[in-house]
């Protein structure tokens, strides 16, 4: 079986959402909250292609000041477990950071 890394903006969001969907279900997190944490995610690697852990910390940010809703931690979760990554995960916890 031949495995090709992704190399499209698209390829890349389908592949992290994959990877999303099978950690909240293992987690059993309600439908309603999945939904909400997938719809971010998308969003987010929509606006900000590649692979999500060379992501710019400060787009990063940007988007989560330009929500209307608090999306920090459906993208805390998903750089918690899915898309594993400290300068991320520092950037969204640390207070102040809107």
């Amino acid at each position: 079986m031949e495995t090709t890394s992704p190399t499209t903006n698209d390829e890349w969001r389908e592949l992290w959402l994959k990877k999303l969907s099978r950690e909240l279900t293992a987690r059993e997190i309600g439908k309603n909250l999945s939904r909400f944490h997938y719809a971010i995610v998308n969003k987010f690697l929509s606006e900000n292609h590649g692979n999500p852990r060379t992501i710019d910390v400060e787009k990063m940010l940007s988007f989560v000041g330009s929500q209307q809703n608090d999306v920090r931690q459906p993208l805390v979760m998903f750089y918690e477990n899915v898309a594993r990554s400290e300068k991320h995960l520092a950037a969204l916890k640390a207070k102040g950071n809107t």
